[in-house]
């Protein structure tokens, strides 16, 4: 089996190691560097840490088929591949009322920033600040 993985790999560090979760991909994911194709449902474990003090995920896997199966290590900051965002109305509402946003693992954190296993607020893994 061969293995793929993202270019900035070696510069991704966990914020908490231990604090992995599992998702399905969303969509089907293509690698750049290699051109392999991830399926749309591939599971995959799920790490949040920082490259060059900024957050991101690194999903890794297994895909393919027989002679074909790899191993990936994807780098992403768009957590909508893997993970379903809450509506814009239900975010609005808990930051407005708490001034704290909920985080893309269930966590809580300054809208700005990120929990304490490295998953950032809804409100900055979406773009929205």
């Amino acid at each position: 089996m061969i293995s793929v993985k993202s270019k900035n790999d070696d510069l991704f560090h966990a914020a908490n190691p231990e604090a992995v979760v599992t998702a399905k991909t969303r969509i089907a994911l293509r690698i750049r560097t290699s051109g392999h194709s991830i399926p749309k449902g591939t599971s995959c474990s799920i790490l949040f840490g920082t490259i060059n003090d900024e957050w991101a995920l690194r999903a890794s896997g297994v895909a393919g088929e027989g002679d074909t199966l790899f191993h990936f290590s994807i780098i992403s900051r768009v957590v909508t591949r893997f993970f379903e965002p809450p509506t814009l109305e239900a975010l609005a509402s808990e930051v407005f009322s708490d001034s704290i946003c909920p985080t893309v693992l269930g966590g809580t954190a300054e809208p700005d920033g990120m929990d304490e296993d490295g998953s950032p607020s809804w409100l900055l893994a979406l773009g929205l600040i």
